[in-house]
């Protein structure tokens, strides 16, 4: 929900629209979302607008509309909290040097850790120090309320929250005709109905290790299932993604000849073998070419690697 523009708010500045207050807010993980969420608050309850500023190195602008963006590199460096009008000099400074800044760069809609989380696979924490490169990884799914009812949306959300996993609650009524979100101090009753939004956060190579390590362990199933008797995995760069958290790809040595497997994006897997015609192998509905296909999901992996099978052994 965008705000309406309108004056900036002056009387006075609120206390998170202000270098000291924001200063303090930002120590902590905490404080960060406490701020960012005042601000969204307070622009939507008053119809107005609020200074800009730029944080954590450059890194992290808050709009003018109550929302914050971030961005994913930036050539300043300090720490402290500056006024967007103060930042755009020091980007000017930058570009005049022939250093790439981040002006226009930031992009919304990113989620946050908070104080007390770690990242699933290696278990550090995350502080403000590090926790802009972050990588959330969101799972969703429908919630029975029947042990919640009595709770607050807030109290449920600690509650259900922990190092590793952050906890959040869409609540809903389901007795209006048109769905609308519930604050968090809304109690949970009967004619609540919500969706269950799981959040971790893990640092790019740890999230690429662990796509990488759970990838070959359902392509190696799916190999075994398909009548190889020997694999051996070696890895090599994803071909399809060049991103720092994209899954490796790997070269399978089987006793039938070489096979390169590798993810692309959502649950697409691109199978590349040179020793057969692939158009032979697929199905009329799959991309494919004389020596690739592109499956969607592991179950159609595996049948085109069934079929792969039977065609090297033939060739035998």
């Amino acid at each position: 929900m965008t705000a309406r523009k309108g004056k900036i708010f002056k009387s006075p500045d609120p206390v998170f629209d202000t270098r000291e207050g924001i200063t303090q807010a930002i120590a902590t993980l905490d404080g960060f979302h406490q701020l960012c969420g005042d601000r969204l608050d307070f622009v939507l309850t008053h119809h107005t607008t609020l200074h800009q500023w730029v944080l954590f190195n450059g890194r992290v602008l808050l709009d003018r509309d109550g929302r914050f963006g971030w961005a994913e590199k930036s050539n300043f460096v300090s720490g402290d909290v500056f006024s967007h009008e103060e930042f755009s000099s020091f980007y000017q400074m930058l570009s005049e040097a022939g250093r790439q800044g981040v002006k226009d760069t930031y992009v919304y809609g990113t989620r946050v850790p908070h104080d007390g989380m770690t990242c699933p696979i290696c278990n550090k924490e995350w502080t403000t120090d590090n926790f802009l490169d972050s990588v959330s990884k969101c799972t969703h799914e429908s919630f029975d309320l029947a042990g919640a009812i009595g709770m607050t949306l807030a109290e449920w959300e600690s509650h259900n929250s922990d190092s590793h996993t952050q906890a959040i609650l869409h609540l809903f009524r389901t007795d209006d005709k048109m769905s609308k979100m519930c604050p968090e101090d809304t109690v949970i009753d009967e004619g609540h109905s919500g969706i269950l939004y799981l959040y971790s956060f893990s640092h790019p190579d740890c999230c690429q290790l662990w796509k990488s390590v759970n990838d070959q362990k359902k392509f190696s199933l799916a190999f075994k299932s398909a009548g190889f008797l020997h694999t051996i995995f070696s890895e090599i760069p994803n071909e399809h993604m060049r991103t720092n958290t994209s899954p490796m790809w790997f070269n399978v040595r089987t006793e039938l000849g070489n096979i390169i497997i590798g993810s692309h994006e959502l649950y697409t897997v691109e199978i590349r073998c040179d020793l057969i015609d692939m158009t032979k192998v697929a199905e009329d509905h799959v991309t494919c070419g004389e020596n690739f296909i592109e499956a969607t999901g592991i179950e159609m992996v595996q049948k085109i690697l069934t079929t792969m099978h039977g065609k090297l052994m033939e060739k035998i």
